[in-house]
């Protein structure tokens, strides 16, 4: 059996100064032929236009950056800066920061954008109760 070079024998092989030959892909292995099972599973073509396939129950979600969480998380840090010591510091801006700061989270945990995550399930085990009395 013909056995193809992985991406770490390529990199081995850099490394000790003789790089490997990488085949053209003339000579790459074709596909598998298809089976019946994997035909029949296929959408037909119906006047040269392929059939459009839909997965049942699946739905793409838009990918948003949660922008309210990161802008939460901005403010709070520029709001502990504030809060560090120096001479004539207030501290009166940094509470208002961390204010505005716990604001942004609460809309963006009201708009499901921060999530905490799920409490694993309870496990319940037999206590090991014995007690060495000579350490007591």
């Amino acid at each position: 059996m013909n056995r193809e070079p992985t991406v770490l024998d390529f990199v081995k092989s850099l490394f000790r100064g003789k790089p490997l030959a990488i085949p053209h892909p003339e000579e790459a292995p074709r596909t598998p032929p298809v089976t019946e099972e994997q035909r029949s599973e296929q959408p037909v073509e119906e006047a040269g236009r392929p059939v459009r396939v839909e997965a049942a129950g699946i739905r793409s979600q838009a990918v948003s950056f949660p922008w309210r969480s990161m802008l939460a998380l901005g403010i709070a840090l520029v709001a502990q800066i504030s809060l560090m010591p120096r001479a004539n510091r207030a501290w009166v801006p940094g509470v208002i920061l961390y204010a505005m700061a716990a604001g942004w989270l609460a809309w963006s945990t009201w708009r499901g954008e921060c999530l905490p995550a799920e409490l694993p399930e309870p496990e319940s085990r037999a206590e090991d109760s014995r007690v060495r009395s000579r350490w007591l």
